[in-house]
């Protein structure tokens, strides 16, 4: 990838070299570490910060002193100088739902990388024993909710399809009426602008290349 990027672009930097190289690596440490024993440790961290980012959200859309107070904090230590929005275990964002809710980014920068931590731990819970009730599936559910990601929506319909099919219980499929519906909701009011949010990405990525 970085002797790709050389080519195509004319440079090369130890800084992305050494960081691609450490992304690469990283699996590698990990199964010589703890081995399968990863994905039990991934379940329960990200169950731990999924608890903390409902928490810290709910506090935020209740009282806005509250998201001044995370402000404040991370001002104050200068854990993110430029925006003063991390407070490491969770992150402010000031932009909201449809529904006006400020969004949920968890520990990330934003809701949509959020979920690319809390689906994977979600469909990995229920590997071995699937239980639509489980405490660590609510909060994966409910956390996945909170982030208003289209992409992270998408993944929960089907999780929640899957699960009405496969227990066939009548509860649960009464209760994917309403999260179905309220997920088509997000998706229809976000997938207009999800275009214009990739493009600009790479428009923005392209320049900065260019120049």
């Amino acid at each position: 990838i970085s002797i790709g990027q050389a080519i195509i672009f004319n440079s090369f930097t130890i800084y992305n070299f050494t960081g691609v190289l450490i992304i690469f690596l990283t699996p590698y440490f990990i199964c010589r570490l703890v081995g399968l024993n990863f994905f039990k440790y991934y379940i329960q961290v990200i169950y731990v910060l999924a608890i903390i980012s409902i928490i810290c959200w709910s506090l935020q859309n209740i009282s806005s002193g509250f998201t001044e107070i995370l402000a404040s904090i991370s001002r104050n230590l200068k854990l993110d100088p430029q925006s003063n929005e991390s407070v490491i275990f969770f992150n402010l964002e000031y932009g909201r739902s449809a529904l006006g809710f400020l969004k949920n980014a968890g520990f990330t920068a934003e809701g949509g990388l959020f979920c690319t931590f809390l689906i994977p731990a979600l469909y990995l819970n229920n590997i071995n024993d699937f239980k639509f009730f489980d405490k660590k599936n609510i909060i994966f559910m409910i956390a996945i909710i909170t982030t208003s990601s289209t992409a992270g929506y998408a993944a929960l319909m089907f999780f929640i399809l899957y699960a009405a099919i496969s227990v066939k219980h009548k509860i649960i499929i009464v209760l994917t009426i309403p999260l179905v519906i309220y997920s088509l909701f997000t998706l229809v009011n976000t997938l207009p602008f999800m275009f214009d949010k990739v493009n600009k990405s790479y428009t923005d990525e392209m320049n900065v290349y260019n120049t």
